[in-house]
């Protein structure tokens, strides 16, 4: 499950690989090993995420007006496409958007569950 702080994590991660100056896997690879405190289900979930967007990045970027705003990026993944497997995300995502408007803190006590 995604929390806001790991929602951070990918939009960190994309800043880097999106500039397309190596390859991902290295640079995802490379950021778990500086960021230490992520445990293994956190980095499977951002590993998920990353290379769901670059899956669908051409889509995402159409339907993202801001191509620079990583955060939108990783929302608009979360809706347009991971809904439709866990409905459950919506309303991760939907706080998630409200959290990026309004300039939330990222942090753990954000975290949404889902039963």
């Amino acid at each position: 499950m995604l929390t806001l702080n790991l929602i951070q994590h990918c939009a960190n991660i994309l800043g880097e690989i999106l500039d397309f100056l190596g390859p991902a896997d290295v640079k995802l690879s490379n950021y778990f090993r500086e960021h230490g405190e992520l445990g293994q289900k956190d980095r499977a979930e951002i590993a998920e995420c990353i290379y769901g967007i670059i899956r669908r990045l051409r889509f995402l970027k159409k339907i993202n007006e801001d191509d620079n705003n990583y955060k939108k990026l990783v929302i608009a993944w979360l809706i347009k496409i991971e809904v439709q497997m866990k409905p459950w995300i919506i309303a991760l995502a939907i706080f998630a958007a409200y959290a990026v408007v309004s300039n939330m803190d990222y942090n753990d006590q954000y975290e949404v569950s889902h039963k």
